[in-house]
């Protein structure tokens, strides 16, 4: 599951803000993303290796009422996840958006925007 972690930070380091697996610090600079893995599903019966499932989410929040700012930011994010690949030599894995939720915080200062992906990764992946 590292070599995922480092696939999915080596696409979010990219932007110009914070990005952050997991917890989130309390002094944290907005703009910033946390991303986690929520989920996974062993998937049995593969020919090239062994296949699991994750979720991924990756939240996107602001604290301006400039709602550009932050819609900008989640479109460069998944113009760069979804549909890619990632291959090294451990695993193959591809990012497919499943949704993405403009969720409302109890907090109306805060904007926070979330986008869900499915990751298939084959393990021990063979050509």
């Amino acid at each position: 599951m590292v070599n995922l972690f480092n696939a999915i930070y080596e696409q979010l380091k990219n932007f110009s803000v914070e990005s952050y697996n997991g917890k989130v610090p309390d002094d944290a600079i907005y703009p910033f993303i946390s991303y986690n893995i929520v989920n996974s599903v062993d998937i049995d019966g593969c020919e090239s290796g062994s296949r699991e499932d994750f979720i991924l989410e990756v939240d996107v929040w602001d604290n301006t009422s400039d709602t550009l700012r932050i819609e900008t930011l989640v479109n460069n994010i998944d113009n760069a996840i979804n549909r890619i690949r990632y291959k090294d030599s451990n695993i193959f894995a591809c990012f497919y958006r499943i949704t993405r939720l403009n969720l409302p915080d109890p907090d109306e200062n805060l904007s926070r925007w979330q986008l869900r992906y499915r990751v298939p990764v084959w393990h021990n992946f063979t050509t």
